[in-house]
């Protein structure tokens, strides 16, 4: 089973949407690196998420906690490279606020219908 939750503080939050209409909503989530030892700095950790039908606005520095499919892929670089790529596929953003938390359901697209409605090469 594939599932994965990481909770952090947003950034780079991005929305578009398709020309048939669907929302596509782009952001990583800064997660803060457990403390080293030393005493040193702290470190953080961005982890890319995309979530389809999610039509919410999410700022720089929120936090939130996001569930979902976790996926690996390799893909062609500008410049003839293969990089890797890894990140989230969102079902499921909690909004964490003073008070609680707001929880936003995304769906999952048929992978045919998003090659078709995605006019630009993923990721960003």
């Amino acid at each position: 089973m594939n599932s994965f939750t990481v909770s952090g503080w947003v950034k780079f939050f991005e929305k578009k949407f398709t020309s048939t209409g669907k929302c596509i909503s782009k952001f990583q989530v800064s997660v803060m690196n457990p403390k080293p030892k030393d005493g040193g700095k702290a470190t953080y950790t961005n982890v890319r998420c995309v979530a389809w039908d999610l039509d919410v606005d999410l700022e720089d520095g929120q936090e939130v906690v996001a569930h979902g499919d976790f996926f690996s892929k390799t893909y062609e670089a500008k410049d003839g490279t293969k990089k890797p790529d890894f990140g989230l596929n969102v079902k499921t953003l909690g909004l964490v606020a003073k008070g609680g938390t707001k929880l936003h359901q995304a769906s999952t697209p048929d992978p045919i219908s998003v090659a078709e409605d995605v006019a630009e090469d993923i990721p960003f």
